[in-house]
């Protein structure tokens, strides 16, 4: 008898641990989501905070916050993957915070595309899809440890739960991505900026562009001047001698006239 009621005051004592334990993993599952939520909404102020031509302290805020966003996901997850499964009971528990999460993530994306424009002409588009990236494998992370400790029976719930919370997040990249592509609208792009040190002023300016006008005729040269330079160049310089006949002798012609007169 005494055997009896000691094995029944052990089973009651194991049975009231177990919920004791059950019900901190349901615990340490809302806050997990909890603190996620609440470092979101400090990320959307940040974000809703920011203006146009603002000074650069603005941007403080965003960067802090959304680390702070990152902490909290990698914490949640080791607080999660420490419990033990939850029954059905105890996952039905986490669907409303988990919803809540989804809603928080979905209000921070959101408002982070409507100020694309701000952080685009600051330059910091590639720093925000950093955070992005960063930020969606965190969410990844946090997601598929949560489903692990479900029932199979509620797993389908909890996966398209944690999908809506990636795919938000995701949005947010792909806006991002096509800023980034697109690049700031900064003038032509055949213009390349000089190398430092080089003075613009010495650098001398284009050739100028051909004229489409006739160039000026040349002078018409003199016909005298046409006809001699004509037969110099047809005339051989070997032959210039051989084709003149020598000039008769003076003496020669007044001998000839002595004979004629004899």
């Amino acid at each position: 008898m005494q055997l009896k009621t000691l094995f029944t005051a052990t089973l009651a004592a194991s049975t009231a641990s177990a919920a004791t334990i059950e019900s901190r993993d349901v615990s340490a599952v809302q806050q997990a989501s909890s603190n996620i939520i609440d470092k979101l909404g400090k990320f959307t102020d940040a974000v809703k905070g920011l203006q146009e031509g603002g000074p650069p302290t603005q941007y403080i805020p965003l960067l802090s916050t959304t680390q702070d966003v990152s902490t909290a996901l990698s914490n949640g997850t080791d607080q999660v993957n420490a419990g033990t499964m939850l029954n059905v009971l105890e996952a039905v528990q986490v669907v409303g915070p988990s919803m809540n999460l989804v809603k928080a993530a979905n209000d921070s994306i959101q408002a982070l595309i409507a100020a694309q424009s701000i952080l685009e002409s600051e330059g910091l588009v590639p720093m925000i899809l950093k955070q992005l990236n960063s930020l969606r494998t965190s969410t990844e992370n946090f997601g598929k440890t949560l489903v692990s400790k479900v029932p199979v029976a509620v797993s389908p719930i909890a996966q398209g739960i944690a999908n809506q919370a990636v795919k938000a997040v995701s949005d947010g990249i792909n806006v991002y991505n096509s800023a980034d592509k697109c690049g700031p609208a900064t003038g032509s792009s055949s213009e390349s900026p000089l190398p430092p040190g080089v003075d613009p002023t010495a650098i001398p300016p284009p050739n100028p562009a051909p004229s489409s006008a006739m160039p000026p005729a040349e002078p018409t040269p003199e016909p005298s001047t046409t006809l001699a330079t004509s037969a110099a160049a047809a005339t051989p310089s070997g032959d210039a001698g051989a084709s003149q006949a020598p000039a008769p002798s003076p003496s020669g012609d007044a001998e000839g006239m002595a004979g004629m007169n004899h």
